[in-house]
């Protein structure tokens, strides 16, 4: 089980309640106690301009060592992530124990160069195997044999093991009978280094299409000579132009291998640059993710206009200086505020939970006409600057929402408000001052209260009410005429669907609930709507109906639904186009039977869209009238 990486806002949280705890034992802080503001913001301001160190600091555990490296070198932190990893390993495999006189630190006599050379070897074995991890008997061959060729020790494997594992701060025991890298990026690092000291770049090469293997070929070039540099890239583009297959990512991979280079060989450069050339801009968004993994070296080639590039060229180039992120890519993304396509608009908007919310809004977010833009916030460190966007119309909080619905007096003006995790105060009495909505989700855990104010909701269009536990009765909800897009959820078992008598046709319905639904056969909203979601319901009595009652959907959607043996009625339905399942089950338990709606016409076609998870049998052999696609 790995630990998730933090974004970027919960990375900022950690070094300031790092830096807090620090504060509270400053007898043990290698400076005054009034310092450590200074040296949390210094940090803070590091890890927003240098993307190693954010890659490094990838989880709570590595981001701790940030930490304390930043606050033991006073503030000096190396430029280099090939130099990071090399301080972060000597502090961890050497100086961590002997600086605090730790008497195991002396139990096993090695020095750090031993220590490394046997790390070393034991991840090169590990990466070799594609291998995360290894049988700790395997391990103590592979450190015993390893000894042996280092004739200036006399020591036993069994504790020169156990010392590394329990003291290294890089190897760790995930059980009692295995061993591994406490983290991945030590492994890689350490297998790169191997790799270079006995001459293993044809290995590399040989690999270099290989995802597992991109981030040890990466370090390899930084930890290599100038001829094994030259060999390696080499290879991997003679590799690219002769494999089309592969082309892209081993294009990619090279173009990588300038981010640990320290230097690059002349007979290389023109190479290169041609490489980036072929690759920047991005043409696709897929594109993105792969390009920003290469760093640095993109943003230099990224136009500094989107003028010349299609809608979705540039959406890639927002995309991918974003996740590359630092100053350079803040400076590219406040130009490319210029351009004046809504798509555009709306990536560089995305783009926001990459970098500091207060310096973002100001340089970028304030530069966008936002009427028309989804503006979406994901951390609470959001909400201050979210309040000074007074174009912005369109505004949804993702974040636990713990303020209460009076906080929304802050925000402008809007049209449409989502609040995806309501949580304490789920009262929606506030919301009396937003009658201007006409799009309004407003999602939460427990009991919804207030729900008497949508009554003045005349303009409201699209009305979003999920997961409460319960509703207010339905025959007490006071659902405006006005909508055309209604998702209610947990609605109480076996409802009765009477409460949507007063509505109109609907573009879209979508109902979350459990037991059977009553009314159905006269629900004209639900039979009439263009698009039907059900949720949670025990349809293997009901689904022969549909046809008979009239429904008119051209969507449907059927989620943890209990099903019936025969699916055909939905074959009767004539303006079914698309149905889904996901996690629903038929009267036996085990997959869902989809052979029951062979021998539908060719026209018109119905595509049966499989949801992930859901388990299906009797998708072959369907006819012309069934496309099956998973999803």
């Amino acid at each position: 089980m790995g630990l998730d990486r933090m974004t970027p806002a919960d990375l900022r949280a950690f070094v300031r309640q790092w830096h807090q705890a620090v504060q509270l034992h400053s007898g043990e802080a290698p400076c005054a106690p009034e310092e450590l503001p200074h040296y949390e913001r210094a940090l803070v301001t590091s890890l927003q301009d240098r993307p190693h160190l954010r890659a490094l600091a990838a989880n709570p555990l590595l981001a701790a060592l940030l930490c304390a490296l930043h606050l033991g070198r006073r503030s000096r932190l190396p430029r280099n992530r090939m130099e990071l990893y090399r301080i972060a390993l000597e502090l961890l495999v050497q100086r961590r124990d002997a600086e605090r006189g730790v008497p195991s630190a002396m139990d096993v006599r090695l020095g750090l160069t031993d220590k490394l050379c046997l790390l070393r070897d034991l991840a090169w074995r590990l990466s070799d195997n594609n291998r995360s991890e290894i049988v700790r008997e395997k391990a103590l061959e592979h450190v015993t044999a390893k000894l042996r060729s280092m004739r200036h020790l006399e020591v036993e494997g069994g504790p020169v093991l156990d010392h590394l594992v329990t003291r290294s701060g890089v190897l760790r025991a995930p059980a009692d009978d295995r061993v591994d890298f406490l983290h991945r990026s030590f492994q890689e690092y350490l297998a790169a280094e191997e790799a270079a000291v006995e001459d293993r770049i044809g290995n590399l090469i040989e690999r270099a299409h290989l995802d597992t293997w991109r981030e040890t070929i990466i370090m390899s070039a930084g930890h290599a000579n100038r001829g094994q540099r030259e060999e390696l890239v080499t290879g991997i583009l003679d590799r690219a132009e002769a494999e089309r297959r592969h082309a892209r990512a081993l294009r990619l991979l090279a173009a990588s291998c300038l981010e640990t280079m320290e230097s690059v060989p002349t007979g290389l450069a023109g190479r290169l640059d041609h490489n980036l050339g072929v690759l920047v801009p991005p043409r696709r968004g897929s594109d993105a993710t792969s390009l920003a993994a290469v760093g640095e070296p993109v943003l230099g080639r990224l136009p500094r206009s989107l003028g010349d590039l299609t809608e979705t060229a540039a959406r890639a180039a927002v995309r991918t200086a974003a996740l590359i992120g630092g100053e350079g890519a803040l400076s590219l993304l406040t130009g490319y505020a210029e351009d004046g396509r809504g798509v555009v608009q709306q990536e560089l908007a995305n783009a926001w939970k990459y970098f500091d919310p207060d310096e973002y809004a100001r340089r970028v977010l304030a530069r966008l006409p936002l009427e028309d833009v989804y503006l979406g916030l994901s951390h609470p460190s959001q909400w201050s600057a979210a309040t000074r966007l007074r174009s912005a119309r369109k505004v949804g909080i993702n974040y636990p929402f713990v303020s209460g619905l009076a906080a929304l007096k802050e925000l402008p003006p809007l049209s449409h408000l989502a609040i995806n995790r309501l949580m304490d105060d789920t009262d929606l009495g506030p919301l009396a001052d937003r009658l201007e909505l006409t799009d309004l989700s407003a999602n939460g855990r427990g009991a919804l209260r207030g729900a008497k104010v949508l009554e003045g909701f005349t303009r409201l269009r699209h009305l979003q009410l999920n997961y409460w536990s319960p509703l207010p009765p339905l025959d007490q909800l006071p659902l405006p005429r006005s909508l055309t897009r209604l998702s209610l959820g947990e609605l109480p078992a076996d409802p009765d669907l009477g409460f949507l008598d007063r509505l109109r046709p609907l573009d879209y319905l979508s109902l979350d609930g459990s037991g059977e639904i009553r009314g159905l056969m006269d629900s004209a909203p639900l039979l009439r709507a263009g698009q039907l979601r059900l949720a949670g319901f025990d349809l293997t009595e009901q689904l022969r109906s549909f046809p008979a009652a009239g429904l008119r959907a051209k969507h449907l959607g059927f989620y943890l639904c209990d099903l019936p043996a025969d699916l055909s009625p939905l074959n009767a339905l004539p303006s079914l186009s698309r149905v889904f399942f996901g996690m629903c089950e038929g009267p036996v338990p085990g997959p869902l039977d989809l052979s029951s709606l062979a021998g539908r016409p060719a026209h018109p076609r119905l595509t049966v869209e499989v949801g992930t998870g859901q388990v299906v049998t009797g998708a072959r052999g369907l006819g012309p009238g069934i496309r099956v696609r998973y999803l």
